[in-house]
């Protein structure tokens, strides 16, 4: 994974993560960035929104937020996620969000493997491994099930 650097940058890196995040994520234009910006009190300009994402955008996507924070954190992450969620500013949401996420794949796949001993393993591995087990679980059930949506989302024993 390559480390991001935010040096020679005026603005702090959690802006330039936020408007290259939103810019990706909504699909929005660089001037309605700009405006997004501006309303929380950060003058900037579409072209400076449009270096962000040229230079930080494939870096990020290369990142995953799951190795990201782990790097960042390490196994503290759960006290700097509840700080955050506490003020409840966009870095907050971004982390409820994640946990949700993650808290949700880790029961579905508990569920779908009827809460057996296995199948607890299996979901905290996926609340713990995020879109990287995911991935990889998600692939190897589809080829199991031989294509079957029905049999991969719901499994074996509930088709």
């Amino acid at each position: 994974m390559q480390a991001v650097s935010f040096k020679r940058h005026r603005f702090p890196p959690d802006v330039i993560r936020q408007a290259v995040w939103l810019y990706f994520r909504f699909t929005l234009s660089l001037r309605d960035v700009e405006e997004m910006l501006a309303e929380r009190g950060i003058e900037t300009n579409y072209e400076t929104i449009r270096c962000w994402t040229l230079k930080f955008g494939r870096l990020f996507a290369r990142n995953l937020y799951t190795s990201v924070v782990v790097m960042e954190y390490g196994m503290n992450f759960v006290p700097f996620a509840l700080r955050d969620a506490r003020v409840m500013g966009w870095p907050g949401q971004f982390d409820v969000d994640f946990l949700m996420m993650l808290t949700l794949s880790g029961l579905w796949v508990a569920w779908r493997h009827q809460f057996t001993a296995t199948g607890l393993l299996l979901g905290l591995l996926a609340f713990l491994g995020g879109a990287s087990f995911q991935c990889v679980y998600l692939l190897v059930v589809s080829l199991q099930a031989r294509g079957d949506m029905r049999e991969t989302l719901l499994g074996k024993s509930r088709t």
